[in-house]
């Protein structure tokens, strides 16, 4: 998560305009959080790293006491965590990338630029699990939403190509429907 703030620094300061889109939007697609999960930090800590990051990308100037939201041309389409097949019987790593999407999600509610289309969080905790699983009652926080492994490479942690294919799709919804509408 803290590689999220160097990175919009580093953007700033290159002020490259090579990911515009129409009307001259700036797209941030992010996902970010489960390897902090994964080393150990705290979801407080996480979250609170979050909340610094959408300070900087949507109130970059509020030190002085102005603040962007409205009328800011950047945009932000955050990929919230989702269970992996190494987590499988992992139900304290389960329970925490629940707790993680949650707080992040919940931070994205609370900022002023989620009540536009600024924000966009997409929850992904059970999108890439098995379709027999991921409805049944306390899937989530019960342990029984499955990963489906034709989503994941043979770590069990990074995408396959059918896994980016599924989020590539998502976003591209997402994209037309709530951020260029």
């Amino acid at each position: 998560m803290a590689d999220l703030l160097s990175q919009l620094q580093e953007w700033r300061d290159s002020n490259d305009v090579g990911n515009t889109l129409e009307s001259n939007i700036v797209l941030f697609v992010v996902c970010a959080g489960e390897n902090d999960v994964s080393s150990g930090q705290s979801i407080d800590k996480i979250q609170k790293t979050f909340s610094s990051f959408l300070e900087k990308l949507f109130c970059p100037n509020l030190n002085s006491g102005q603040i962007n939201t409205q009328s800011s041309n950047e945009r932000l389409l955050f990929l919230g965590p989702k269970f992996e097949p190494w987590l499988s019987k992992d139900y304290s790593s389960r329970k925490q990338y629940a707790k993680l999407s949650s707080a992040l999600h919940r931070t994205i509610r609370k900022h002023p630029g989620s009540h536009s289309q600024n924000i966009v969080y997409v929850d992904c905790l059970t999108m890439f699990c098995t379709t027999e699983s991921k409805d049944v009652p306390g899937a989530v926080h019960g342990g029984r939403a499955m990963p489906d492994p034709t989503f994941f490479d043979s770590d069990g942690l990074h995408l396959s190509d059918d896994g980016y294919e599924l989020w590539k799709v998502i976003i591209e919804k997402d994209i037309r429907s709530k951020i260029l509408s």
